[in-house]
């Protein structure tokens, strides 16, 4: 029996201010793909808490949405 194991590391700048850093891993667990992610932000500002809040929500609908068009 195969198992899936994938990473993958996103690095992104915005502006020069801030980095962020998106490792996604991804892994089978019986029919299903579990996708696991890491977010690390660094920035000179203070917006740590509501970038992270951010791209949480984002990915967790967009990973939904993934889900709901994989079972149509």
């Amino acid at each position: 029996m195969e198992f899936l194991r994938i990473g993958l590391l996103i690095n992104a700048s915005v502006m020069g201010l801030t980095k962020l850093t998106m490792h996604f891993h991804l892994h089978e667990e019986g029919n299903e793909t579990v996708i696991v992610e890491e977010l690390t932000i660094k920035s000179v500002l203070p917006i740590k808490n509501l970038m992270t809040n951010l791209i949480s929500k984002q990915h967790e609908e967009m990973f939904k949405n993934i889900g709901n068009a994989r079972n149509a």
